[in-house]
């Protein structure tokens, strides 16, 4: 870390540019002594890519910016401050002590300060952790203690605390993405006993790519999943882990963060059969077609989108689009207005060619992308072809709405 980009004058100049405006900096000779352009431009530019995932830090005068991969893998202020606020409920009252293993750029550390009274922010890379130190003092997190070590090295030590925190390494040696717990780093499988027995609560970000089964069978002392969607967009998969919490029924939550609008929960029990009870609503009887949000595509969890007093329906078990005679409010998802429905074929394709569709296909091997160039489509973001089901499958032309 360079300490004299915290100078007054340089964070002046730093706050006051846009990356347009210093484009061809690094080529020009340096403006300040003992700073190179090219770190003052990595500044400016790593603090706009920050504005969306972390806008108090983006704003918060004399914070110096981590690494590109730091800034890459850090948590959003959102899906961070639900993490910390989860984690407080659990241990319910017991909100002490808690330690974040692997703190990185140390967002989730910072979010999970606000929630416990003693914090420690471990980072094995000493200048990642120098330069924490510095930005927890300007954001006035004194509660944060960060000490320089492995995740391993510090947990086969730690005292036993209330909550610990972990977002693994997801690349191998090779620096390839794995989705096995084996090949997380720190090792979930081999360190799983000191993890369990260290704290009251454990939570693990992973993969959003981990079947949920697989992760019920490595990890006995499950007692909930989270599916965290930012706008309808899954951004994480948090496990939590407890001997002292077990719960009788594991609790699977489908969290949808919004930044105009209240947040939506959708908890189911984990381990319960769903048993779809409405009837179906097929398409061809259908006014709307709901696509639902990714977090219920990777659960396949979606029974909380049916309820007896929703006008939404099941058209089909072949494919997972949900129908409705009239317009349906606050699911989150995608709405559309059906406009034409016809069997699928070629010659029924070929009706659309050269034109302006988003395609989508359901339940089908085809590709969307293989479609599209077949018909020399154009891209839209309002009017859709939907292509469903299988033997022969079904064409839907449809509006998108904006719900």
């Amino acid at each position: 870390m360079n300490v004299r980009l915290a100078e007054e004058a340089v964070q002046r100049f730093i706050r006051e540019q846009s990356p347009v405006d210093v484009a061809n900096l690094v080529f020009q000779p340096p403006l300040f002594n003992g700073i190179s352009n090219a770190e003052i431009t990595y500044q400016i530019e790593a603090r706009e890519k920050l504005r969306k995932k972390q806008p108090e830090w983006a704003e918060t005068y004399g914070l110096l910016l981590a690494p590109p991969k730091a800034i890459e893998q850090c948590s959003s202020v959102f899906t961070a401050a639900y993490k910390a606020e989860v984690a407080r409920t659990l241990v319910d009252g017991a909100a002490n002590t808690a330690v974040d293993l692997t703190a990185g750029f140390g967002v989730d550390v910072h979010a999970i300060s606000k929630s416990f009274s003693a914090v420690i922010a471990v980072e094995k890379e000493e200048q990642l952790a120098e330069l924490s130190r510095h930005n927890f003092k300007q954001l006035n997190a004194l509660n944060i203690q960060v000490n320089t070590a492995s995740a391993e090295a510090y947990l086969a030590e730690m005292p036993q605390v209330d909550f610990l925190f972990l977002d693994p390494d997801r690349r191998d040696d090779t620096g390839a993405k794995r989705i096995g717990f084996e090949y997380y780093s720190p090792n979930i499988i081999e360190q799983y006993d000191n993890l369990i027995n260290k704290a009251r609560l454990v939570g693990i970000k992973v993969s959003p790519m981990i079947d949920l089964g697989y992760a019920q069978k490595q990890l006995p002392d499950l007692i909930r999943i989270d599916l965290i969607s930012v706008e309808n967009e899954l951004k994480e998969l948090v496990l939590w882990l407890s001997k002292d919490l077990s719960a009788a029924q594991k609790t699977l939550v489908h969290a949808f963060i919004y930044k105009n609008k209240p947040n939506q929960l959708f908890e189911v029990l984990l381990e319960e059969n769903f048993q779809y009870a409405k009837p179906m609503l097929s398409f061809e009887e259908a006014s709307y077609l709901i696509d639902p949000a990714a977090a219920f595509l990777k659960s396949r969890r979606y029974e909380s989108l049916l309820q007896p007093n929703s006008p939404a329906h099941l058209a089909s078990h072949e494919v997972l689009l949900l129908t409705s005679k009239e317009v349906v409010l606050n699911l989150p998802g995608r709405l559309f207005k059906i406009e034409e429905i016809m069997p699928y074929a070629k010659k029924n394709l070929k009706r659309f060619s050269k034109k302006a569709f988003s395609i989508q296909v359901k339940g089908r091997k085809q590709r969307a992308d293989e479609v599209r160039k077949a018909l020399g489509l154009k891209e839209s973001e309002t009017e859709f072809l939907f292509i469903v089901g299988t033997a022969p499958g079904l064409i839907i032309r449809a509006t998108k709405v904006n719900n």
